[in-house]
């Protein structure tokens, strides 16, 4: 489905939503066709939005409690504060978002990287 939407823009959809346009389809080839039956009954794409944000909530959910403190990285997480916004109602409980979670990755490899040079080094193997 393009919409010709960037990530931003989605996220500003889904945060201006009235109200959630429920997905029940877990397979994304049937939640693209109910996607264009929602837009073909004139559902308002905010709605559509927001109800595709929280269906991935629900999914992330189901497979994983998410008991204790919850830490959400990544770029889904540095464009779309409106996913941790739900995440957030649907725990019932703060969010950490560090600075940049978008590099939270690519920093732990590097660290990594850095400790194993390190112990080479130490070894006399660097």
């Amino acid at each position: 489905l393009r919409l010709g939407l960037t990530v931003g823009e989605l996220d500003a959809l889904a945060s201006a939503a009235e109200r959630t346009v429920r997905l029940g389809s877990f397979c994304t080839v049937f939640s693209k066709t109910e996607i264009l039956s929602h837009l073909r009954n004139g559902e308002p794409v905010e709605g559509i939005v927001r109800g595709a944000f929280e269906s991935v909530v629900e999914r992330i959910v189901e497979m994983d409690p998410l008991d204790g403190l919850v830490v959400a990285t990544g770029g889904v997480v540095a464009h779309n504060p409106t996913i941790v916004e739900i995440i957030t109602e649907r725990l019932g409980r703060e969010v950490i978002v560090p600075e940049a979670p978008q590099f939270t990755g690519a920093l732990g490899a590097a660290l990594t990287a850095r400790s194993l040079d390190d112990r080479n080094r130490a070894n006399g193997k660097g």
